[in-house]
């Protein structure tokens, strides 16, 4: 067992389970385990082994278990996502192993299962071979002498690497002569060095070389390029010229071939490439640009109407004689009009095109309408233009552009087979960056098999729902799961669970038995696995009462709750419902529902929720010695550091609210907190016959620190309002109500959600009507993510988007819930991130709301101008929805930056935003060399919050500018993005100079490995690289200039070194030191 606990680590947790004895005189199962892989030959570096693990079950009797296999981390990596539904599980129990795990639901007498996984070598072992492990188990089998397989794997000691070779030229058609210019690039992407790789290189008797780089020789059709030693991983680049001889129209026709007569090449199919030259001749790329504008950046509603204007400029020197432009509008849009000669089917809209002079331009405006509901909140547009030249050649010309539309909500309690739902879904609850969704259902179908009431989690990026009350079996606990919570950083969840009569409930890992009815909260710990585990009593007794109201802290560790069982911990003798805080790490539960001193409360207290970062606990009570005046229920504030507590529901005279004060809701830091009462004395002049929401905000000037939520010219709701949800940042507030004087039109007497914007004080729909058709059902039960821009609900609505036709509650997400219009926006640290045009592709914004006095936001411009990268940078405060920027332009003497830096005003950038995806960029140089102009745009990325960063290796703090405090006037951008649940990558944007002092930015992304980031930095250039609106992406060609390693010290320091590859630079190091940090994504939470 020691021997396979370290081998084979993906494979102890099958070990460990306990065996489920066998029924009387019925024969025990027997699993049996064999592997196979193709290593025929040998294996080289790079090479991809197959391997197919066979498990049969050769006992008696049918049963479940599982399997697993592991080899060699340090040798091997993953080369697919495997099969059986198996997860991957990596070890550092001495050995790296990777492998994977995986369950067998059932396995009858004589049936086989057949796995199959991909490995790819990564490094040569040093010994000739390795052993590749697979395992079994059955649930019950008494023989595991046949539960373990190997398989030696062989490896090949010959020199290897995976050579390629491209070919490209400056011009794509030309004329008697003109000069075109060829790049010729040998890469090494395989895994060794290789010493000597040589390029044979073939020009056809139309061209003649005339010179330059690459061993090119005047006058000679075929040379030979001697690369020279290239490392694993290198690029390098040569370039010769040739003059183009022919005179009647043909094709030229380049090719090239790279080998190392001391290596093997295992990847021939890159070894060669060509480039084709149309003689007599089509224009270069860059001679003319197709462009699409519109007559707004979005959001766009079901019902709006908009225009989107097509651009056709002609840079060349002849004239195009005609153009057939056809655009493809997306499914949600349909053309209206137009100003042109255009036709049209359905959402195709073709316009031809009359002469276009050279140095002219054409357009074309084309009104639409939005018919439908978007589900993305994107409208993507696509025009492909073919063109006729007058010097009877053509050139084809491709353009998109995206318009942002209000995002549909979108229904995620779903069959699997798309049939309607007939039973409810409720309680919804999000992860701090929205992509993670838990709920309570009574639908069967949403898992395969799975009924009853339970609680599922899906993440909202793909993939299935998963079943969050399952027993360690694999089944479904027995009884009903319900009200489910989902920690910030999406790792951990807690439920209240009621087992059925004569069920069970898990504790401990451990199947035990609990009272039929009473009402357990399960949860699991914060490590993503979601295994359940039930609260137990002192010494592990079954709790004596039923739980209530369960809460997480963002990082998943702590569990808030209320219980009226009196054996959650030693001495609660008071006879009253409490709150209690659980560490799901120690397993430590407190009672937390005391006085400053230490005393129970002498009431009922419940209703807790607990703060982002475990510190503050928020909860509602009766008890006088807590803060109750004994008549009214009281919102109450535990601070778990100091024992401190605080009464939150105090009227203007100190005195306790007049009313019951219920609902609480708190942010992440504790210094917001909602709530709803009737009370009369929280603030003159309100109704005390309505429920209003209250927030507390620990910086108010008013003496309680209080402030209802008031809607339009200062409206108090004219009817209740329930169920408040603070986002984690505090900034937005999410509630139900069928108050109908709050914001707009709303004349569908349900209760309806609203979105408050705390900051600014402005109410708005959260669920917007579509097309003017209010919803028809009632909607609740709001969760916001961190920031806001996303919001579960459940709703009984028939209308909305997404065919949901059935009247019983459902489960919806809504992104950008609060950014219904520009008047509804406010720029703050959500904006945060990477903006980018759509047509534009290739140069963007980087947006920074910083850490520091005044709120302001740092905004670099990466872009181009005469196929040489530029970079404008500024810094301005947030006005509403706009950023006014004024930009600077910065040249150097040398790299990485040289003994002076000139910053120079380039002039103004205007970036407004309509939602929290949506935005226009305007700007009016002063510089020379730069025209006016706008474009939309549109979010990239959104920095990783700090919600999110347990058993993270790269901190979400890290986000910010990273500067050489020795050598300043360069630096890195560097922003952490979470790709997916299980990745999360770093991106650095470089900024620094060429060799002459001009600007370069360069751009890498990786990700952490043994305590640092390894990336590649790549540069973008070429004919097509120019300043907006002569920008054309496929102009443009991307170069490898090196790679870096990056590596942090605390959470201030960075350590960077880099290795060019491009010639005039040097390789060298920096001790980097953080310049800002992103507002809400400091590494102290701030």
């Amino acid at each position: 067992m020691r021997t396979m606990a370290r081998r084979c680590y993906a494979l102890v947790w099958l070990l460990l389970l306990a065996a489920v004895p066998a029924a009387a005189q019925v024969a025990a199962p027997d699993f049996a385990v064999a592997v196979v892989a193709d290593d025929s030959g040998g294996l080289y570096l790079g090479s991809v082994v197959r391997a197919t693990v066979t498990i049969t079950n050769v006992g008696g009797s049918s049963a479940a278990g599982g399997g697993g296999m592991s080899l060699s981390g340090d040798i091997f990596d993953y080369a697919d996502s495997g099969s059986c539904g198996a997860t991957k599980s990596t070890s550092f129990e001495g050995p790296l192993f990777i492998g994977w795990n995986w369950n067998i639901a059932s396995l009858a007498v004589g049936a086989k299962q057949t796995c199959q996984f991909a490995f790819r070598v990564k490094a040569l072992p040093a010994s000739a071979s390795r052993v590749l492990y697979a395992s079994t188990y059955a649930n019950g089998e008494s023989n595991s002498a046949n539960n373990q397989a190997t398989r030696t794997l062989v490896f090949t000691t010959a020199p290897t690497t995976d050579l390629g070779v491209s070919l490209g030229a400056d011009r794509s058609g030309a004329a008697a002569g003109d000069t075109v210019n060829v790049t010729v690039t040998a890469r090494n992407v395989g895994r060794q060095d290789a010493p000597g790789p040589a390029v044979s290189v073939a020009v056809p008797a139309s061209l003649r070389v005339t010179g330059g780089g690459c061993g090119a020789v005047a006058g000679r059709g075929q040379f030979v390029w001697s690369v020279g030693a290239l490392a694993y991983g290198g690029v390098r680049a040569c370039t010769f010229s040739a003059s183009v001889v022919a005179t009647a129209p043909t094709t030229a026709q380049l090719t090239a071939q790279i080998a190392d007569a001391a290596m093997v090449d295992p990847a021939p199919g890159n070894n060669s490439d060509s480039v084709a030259i149309a003689i007599g001749a089509a224009p270069a790329p860059g001679y003319a640009k197709l462009d699409i504008q519109t007559s707004t950046p979005g959001p766009v509603r079901p019902g709006d109407t908009f225009s989107y204007t097509l651009m056709l400029r002609n840079f060349g020197s002849v004239d195009i004689a005609s153009a057939l432009v056809n655009y493809s509008l997306p499914a949600e849009l349909l053309p209206q009009s137009s100003n042109c000669n255009t036709s049209a089917s359905g959402t195709q809209v073709s316009w031809r095109v009359p002469a276009v002079t050279a140095g002219a331009a054409v357009s074309c405006t084309i009104g639409v309408r939005m018919q439908a509901a978007s589900l993305s909140g994107v409208l993507s547009s696509r025009a492909d233009a073919l063109l006729s030249l007058t010097n009877q050649t053509s050139l084809r010309l491709a353009a998109q552009q995206d318009v942002g539309a209000l995002p549909a909500a979108r229904q995620w309690s779903r069959r699997l087979d798309g049939a309607a739902t007939s039973q409810p879904s409720r309680h919804p609850g999000l992860s701090a960056d929205g992509k993670r969704l838990v709920f309570a259902s009574l639908q069967d179908g949403l898992l395969s098999g799975v009924g009853g009431a339970n609680v599922y989690l899906v993440d909202r990026r793909g993939g299935a729902p998963r079943l969050l009350n399952a027993a360690p079996d694999g089944g479904v606990l027995p009884g009903t799961a319900d009200y489910p919570v989902l920690s910030g950083n999406g790792q951990a969840a807690a439920f209240l669970y009621t087992p059925s009569s004569g069920g069970a409930s898990v504790r401990g890992g451990q199947a035990a038995a609990t009272a039929a009815g009473s009402t357990t909260v399960c949860s699991s710990p914060p490590n993503g696995l979601f295994q359940t585990k039930c609260q137990t009593g002192t010494g592990g007794a079954v709790p004596n009462g039923s739980a209530e109201s369960p809460s997480l802290s963002a990082d998943g560790r702590y569990l808030a709750f209320c219980s009226s069982a009196s054996n959650l911990v030693t001495g609660d003798a008071n006879g009253f419902k409490d709150v209690f805080v659980t560490d799901q790490l120690t397993a430590q539960t407190r009672l937390v529902s005391l006085t400053a001193s230490g005393e129970q409360g002498n009431g009922d207290s419940c209703s807790a929720k607990i703060s982002g970062d475990g510190r503050w606990v928020v909860f509602t009570t009766t008890a006088p010695n807590l803060g109750s005046n004994g008549l009214t229920s009281q919102v109450v504030r535990k601070d778990l550091s100091s024992g401190a507590l605080l009464r939150i529901s105090t009227g203007v005279n100190g005195s306790p609210a007049n009313a019951d004060a219920e609902q609480p809701s708190i942010d992440f830091d504790g210094r917001r907190i909602a709530f709803t009462s009737r009370a009369a004395n929280l603030e003159s002049g309100v109704n005390a016959a309505v429920r209003n929401i209250w927030v507390y905000d620990e910086a108010a000037s008013t003496p309680n620190k209080l402030a209802a939520v008031r809607g339009s010219g200062g409206a108090l709701p004219n009817q209740d309002a329930d169920a408040p949800a603070l986002s984690c940042n505090g900034r937005a507030l999410a509630f139900t109500t069928r108050a109908d004087n709050l914001a707009g039109s709303d004349t569908n007497n349900q209760p309806d959600l609203y979105l408050y914007d705390v900051d600014n004080r402005i109410v708005r729909r959260a669920v917007a009507p579509q097309a003017g058709v209010e919803p028809n059902g009632p909607a609740g039960e709001a969760a916001l993510d961190c920031e806001g821009n996303t919001m579960a609900f459940a709703s009984g609505a028939t209308n909305l988007p997404g065919g949901d036709a059935n009247p019983n509650d459902d489960v919806f997400a809504q992104d950008a819930p609060l950014r219904s219009d520009a008047g509804a926006v406010t720029v703050d640290a959500s904006f945060s991130g990477n903006w980018f045009n759509a047509g534009n592709d290739g140069h963007g914004f980087l947006i920074e709301a910083l850490s520091l006095p005044g709120n302001p936001f740092y905004v670099t411009w990466y872009v181009f101008r005469n196929g040489q990268p530029v970079f404008l940078q500024g810094v301005a405060n947030a006005s509403g929805n706009r950023l006014d920027v004024d930009m600077y332009s910065t040249t150097s003497t040398g790299f990485p930056v040289g003994s002076a830096v000139t910053n120079t005003p380039w002039g103004r950038l205007s970036l407004s935003f309509t939602d929290a995806n949506t935005g226009q960029a305007d700007w009016a140089p002063t510089a020379g060399g730069y025209g006016a102009g706008s474009f939309n745009l549109r979010r990239l990325t959104t920095p990783a919050l700090v919600q999110s960063d347990t058993g993270q290796a790269l901190k979400a703090c890290y986000s910010g500018i990273w500067a050489d405090p020795v050598r300043p006037g360069y630096g890195v951008d560097i922003e952490i993005n979470d790709i997916d649940a299980s990745t999360r990558l770093l991106t650095a944007y470089w900024y620094t100079y060429q060799p002459n002092g001009s600007p370069l930015w360069l751009v890498g992304v990786g990700a952490a490995a043994a305590g640092k980031v390894d990336l590649d930095f790549y540069q973008l250039g070429g004919d097509g690289a120019q300043f907006p609106p002569a920008f054309t992406r496929a102009a443009t060609s991307v170069t490898k200039w090196g790679s870096a390693s990056l590596q942090f010290a605390a959470d201030n320091g960075l350590g960077m070194s880099w290795q060019p590859l491009l010639p005039g630079y040097a390789a060298g190091s920096a001790n980097l030191q953080r310049l800002t940090a992103l507002a809400g994504r400091g590494c102290s939470g701030n």
